[in-house]
């Protein structure tokens, strides 16, 4: 029997749309990433102390 090959499909997306699409793992990745450095460079906030003790 003979395999009949099915045309490629084209996609009409813009280019910035399928490029955000395919990359979208890695944008949420790097997210978090950036937004646990920010976290951890924050200053705990005044008349806190580091080792969470009561005066």
């Amino acid at each position: 029997m003979e395999q009949i090959e099915k045309p490629l499909k084209i996609d009409r997306r813009p280019m910035w749309l399928i490029l955000a699409d395919r990359t979208m793992h890695y944008q949420v990745f790097a997210g978090l990433i950036i937004l646990c450095t920010v976290l951890f460079q924050l200053k705990p906030p005044q008349g806190l102390s580091v080792e969470a003790t009561t005066p």
